[in-house]
């Protein structure tokens, strides 16, 4: 709960206008961080002492200025600039998984923090005991399971990434949010055998052989951000190849 919020309005503007400033200010301070919810409805009227309909009406004027945006059934969250190019590298493969006429949905399976450990602290370039963020997600294009996504991502590059919701935000677009920009991103592209685990997400067998493409995500700092594997079904899905010298 914020500290002596109804002081901070005023009699002399409307109050829809005045919750507007300071959601605003708090999305411009860091309060409230690009791709994280912000409080409800329910929890502005109360914390601020106003009727839902006025903020309702202060939340709408932030959708149209394209600093909120709404999912239904998940909350109202803070947007950043929006990422216009398509995601493509400089070279290496390139996942086809969208066009016009498909759906595309992400679930986000599991996510929670470790320690990099030797494994992956030689990947990343950080020490062992540095703390990483794990998080694994499930593609579904037009309500079938088609590809399993990875990350693994060092904790320093993206401090609250944990509040961000990434089913809704990729973490392309999570980076792009917070001026993170990828230089460089190596990739490997092979078959194997698909684990039960991942067989049972997929629906699939568990004998079948998937596409399997790892990479290394490296930012204009040089610094390694991002360790992904993505695991894809080859009947649905598809890879290419661009070489850009």
């Amino acid at each position: 709960m914020e500290k002596n919020n109804k002081k901070q309005l005023e009699y002399n503007s409307p109050y829809y206008i005045q919750l507007r400033e300071i959601i605003r200010n708090k999305i411009e301070m860091g309060e409230y961080p690009l791709g994280t919810a912000i409080p409800s409805e329910s929890e502005l009227s109360i914390t601020y002492g106003l009727n839902k309909k006025t903020v309702r009406n202060a939340l709408k004027l932030l959708e149209k200025e394209g600093l909120l945006k709404k999912i239904q059934g998940k909350g109202i969250y803070v947007k950043g600039e929006k990422l216009e190019k398509k995601l493509t590298y400089q070279q290496g493969f390139i996942r086809k998984t969208e066009c016009a006429n498909e759906k595309i949905k992400v679930k986000t399976i599991k996510k929670y923090f470790r320690k990099a450990g030797k494994y992956y602290s030689k990947l990343l370039k950080i020490d062992p005991e540095d703390i990483i963020y794990y998080v694994q997600q499930v593609v579904m294009k037009n309500g079938k399971p088609v590809s399993i996504q990875e990350s693994f991502i060092p904790r320093y590059i993206l401090p609250r990434i944990e509040d961000i919701e990434l089913s809704i935000y990729s973490i392309s677009e999570v980076f792009y949010f917070y001026k993170i920009l990828i230089e460089e991103t190596i990739q490997e592209l092979e078959i194997v055998k698909i684990n039960k685990k991942n067989a049972n997400i997929l629906n699939i067998e568990n004998e079948d052989f998937i596409l399997k493409c790892s990479g290394i995500n490296i930012d204009s700092l040089g610094r390694k951000v991002e360790y992904f594997n993505h695991f894809s079904r080859g009947d649905i899905l598809n890879y290419h190849v661009n070489f850009i010298k």
